[in-house]
C-alpha cells in the first residue's frame, strides 16, 4: 500500500534511468551523449584510463562500462569517503567502451553525482521534487551505514521498516539499491 515500504535492491537502478531522463528534460544535462568528464573535470585521468574521456552517461545506464576490476570491489567503495571518486578510478583496462556488458551497482553510483552536479541538489531532493512528490510517494529519511556490519545489514533485508533511502557519507541515495 502507499503506507508500507519494501527495499527495491536493484529496481532502483531502472528509477535512476528515469531521474536521468528528468535531469535531461528540465535542462540539467543534455543529453545522455554527454561525457562523464564533463561533470568532473578536475579529475586526473590514471594509467589505463584514457577510454574514461569518451564514457557517456549512456554507457553508465546500459552498463558498458569497461572496469579494472574482475568482481564488484563493494566493500572497498561503500567504505571509501567518496564514492563518485571511487567509481571513476575504477574505470579502465583494455577492455574497450561498450565491449561488454558490466552489471553494476557501485558503477552507476556515478548518475547519483552527476545528478547533484548538473542540479545542485542531491538524489534524494531531486526525486522527492520530481519524481515521487508528483506521484504522491511520501518523504524518505537518509539512512547511512556507519560500519560495514550495517551495511551488510541493510542489504540483507534487515534495514529499518520506515521510508529510508541509503545514502553515501556525503548523503547522495544510492541509485543502484537501497531505495
Amino acid at each position: 500500500t502507499k503506507d508500507e515500504s519494501v527495499h527495491t535492491f536493484s529496481i532502483a537502478k531502472s528509477v535512476i534511468a528515469i531521474r536521468v531522463g528528468i535531469a535531461i528534460d528540465k535542462g540539467y544535462i543534455k543529453s545522455v551523449h554527454q561525457t562523464i568528464l564533463d561533470f568532473f573535470p578536475e579529475y586526473k585521468l590514471k594509467r589505463n584510463q584514457e577510454q574514461l574521456k569518451d564514457v557517456t552517461i549512456e554507457e553508465f545506464l546500459t552498463m558498458r562500462v569497461p572496469y579494472k576490476y574482475k568482481y564488484e570491489p563493494y566493500t572497498k567503495a561503500f567504505t571509501s569517503s567518496d564514492w563518485g571518486e571511487f567509481v571513476l578510478t575504477q574505470i579502465g583496462g583494455k577492455e574497450q567502451i561498450g565491449e561488454k556488458f558490466h552489471y553494476s551497482t557501485i558503477g552507476i553510483q556515478i548518475l547519483s553525482n552527476i545528478i547533484h552536479k548538473a542540479s545542485g541538489m542531491n538524489l534524494k531532493e531531486f526525486a522527492i521534487k520530481y519524481l515521487f512528490e508528483p506521484l504522491g510517494i511520501k518523504k524518505h529519511k537518509n539512512y547511512y551505514a556507519e560500519t560495514a556490519e550495517e551495511h551488510k545489514a541493510f542489504t540483507i533485508g534487515k534495514a529499518p521498516k520506515e521510508n529510508i533511502w541509503f545514502c553515501d557519507p556525503d548523503g547522495l541515495g544510492t541509485p543502484g539499491y537501497g531505495l
